[in-house]
């Protein structure tokens, strides 16, 4: 496989409404209409138009990123039929994540239903009865593939519980252009007492452990503040009212018992530039989840350096590498949370405020575009010379 001679044909879902397919240079892409992410069942169809590209393409090898939607196995059997070679990329392991996705909420807020919800038939147990639904896709994926890609030990044991004659190959994630510009963080520069949550808007994003942080750092640090994406879970009018969702209550019926009000700003969806210009501000960066694989998200906050805190669930530990030891909390233990973000505050962390520069130039290596390309490549010869 020559580079020059490479060929990439991209599928992928779209809302709208038809089929799309165009191209340049040595690129293709396929684009079809996913009507919901939340599909718990095959499309026969789509199916079909997956092996009617194959047929014309007929690609050396098929990369399918992700095995939580179920357009994956169908790729994937569409491939297997045609006699292709294929790859699957763990992302989130949706399977897992279904297992978790109401830890530490309470029996009543797991029962409760908005207006929104109730419309839509959806609340917290709906939500969590799609992912076991979508898990068993998932699963079958797994189970059929000869050739799989992952980034942490977690995935890794998951993979080989499921399928232990699957091949399991380590490739690296590239991040997004922005996080390899060269801005550091810097204290000085910092929002003092300020924490960044990358994201909140699902009970798994563990927004409701986050504010039980808040809250016992708001004894400490009146001045404390929690800033993450997505909308704001208070409603000020009507509408907002009537959209909120039943873990957009639960959240907000948390930061009224707690007094938090004038402690969190939501900001709305994030471009690339906008979430690393809020690591820079950010004094710490939090990961709550009740469960993860390997977020991004952390990584990106580590390559800035900001100060991080996160729970240790899933990949994480693989993510963080020899930092784990004091960047990590058990999930169940919030209170060691708020004990090292104390501790960031107060300038008492010293492995986490002197260590920056070379956490940073670890994680720059580690995601590499080069090397991860050329891990990339590697892994595709390695299929297709078999």
């Amino acid at each position: 496989m020559d580079d020059s001679d490479i060929e990439l044909i991209s599928v992928f879902g779209t809302n709208l409404h038809k089929r799309i397919r165009g191209e340049a240079k040595n690129n293709r892409w396929y684009g079809f209409y996913m009507p919901k992410m939340t599909e718990t069942t095959v499309n026969k169809k789509r199916k079909v138009f997956f092996e009617k590209i194959i047929d014309k393409e007929k690609p050396d090898i098929i990369h399918i990123w992700g095995t939580e939607f179920v357009h994956d196995l169908e790729m994937l059997t569409a491939a297997e039929a045609s006699g292709i070679r294929t790859v699957v990329s763990i992302q989130g392991l949706i399977s897992e994540y279904a297992k978790h996705y109401t830890d530490y909420l309470s029996q009543e807020d797991i029962d409760r239903c908005t207006f929104h919800d109730f419309l839509r038939r959806d609340n917290i147990t709906g939500q969590q009865k799609r992912f076991y639904l979508r898990g068993i896709h998932e699963i079958e994926t797994i189970k059929k593939a000869k050739h799989v890609i992952g980034r942490t030990e977690w995935d890794r044991s998951i993979v080989e519980s499921i399928n232990p004659l699957a091949e399991y190959h380590y490739c690296e994630e590239i991040l997004r252009n922005e996080f390899y510009d060269g801005l550091r963080w810097n204290y000085d520069l910092c929002r003092p007492h300020s924490i960044f949550l990358p994201e909140s808007y699902y009970p798994i994003k563990g927004m409701h452990i986050a504010l039980q942080i808040l809250n016992k750092l708001k004894g400490k640090y009146p001045d404390v503040h929690l800033y993450t994406t997505g909308r704001d879970a208070r409603c000020r009018t009507i509408g907002d009212k009537i959209r909120q969702n039943t873990y957009g209550s639960c959240i907000e019926r948390m930061i009224y018992r707690y007094g938090l009000e004038q402690n969190i700003t939501y900001m709305g969806t994030l471009n690339a530039a906008q979430m690393k210009d809020q690591y820079l501000k950010a004094n710490v960066c939090l990961q709550s989840s009740v469960m993860e694989n390997s977020p991004n998200s952390l990584a990106e906050a580590m390559i800035t350096g900001v100060p991080v805190v996160a729970s240790d669930v899933g990949g994480t530990r693989s993510v963080l590498g020899q930092y784990a030891q004091y960047m990590t909390y058990s999930i169940n233990e919030p209170d060691t949370a708020t004990d090292m973000i104390d501790e960031i505050f107060s300038m008492k962390n010293k492995e986490m405020i002197e260590g920056t520069e070379e956490r940073i130039n670890r994680k720059m290596k580690q995601h590499d575009p080069d090397m991860i390309c050329d891990q990339y490549k590697g892994c595709y010869r390695s299929i297709i010379d078999k």
